[in-house]
């Protein structure tokens, strides 16, 4: 799912785990999703996406929340 040109890619999300929806395929760790317009326009290695020369407006990273039996 990745386009050439991530030139114009809103947000970039770097979660812990990506679990895509399709049978067989693998949980992906160290990966990116890249957000335009409101839609997932790529999955990516993250590093590959922190060097994407973007108009991003905002790099989220998300965590798990942390509940008191983590603590």
């Amino acid at each position: 799912m990745n386009r050439a040109d991530h030139t114009d890619i809103d947000t970039l999300l770097f979660p812990r785990w990506i679990l895509p929806m399709t049978e067989g395929c693998p949980v992906l760790e160290g990966h990116a999703l890249a957000i335009r317009d409101g839609m997932i326009d790529a999955i990516l290695p993250a590093d590959e996406a922190r060097r994407l020369n973007t108009k991003a407006v905002s790099y989220t990273h998300l965590r798990a929340h942390e509940t008191e039996a983590d603590l």
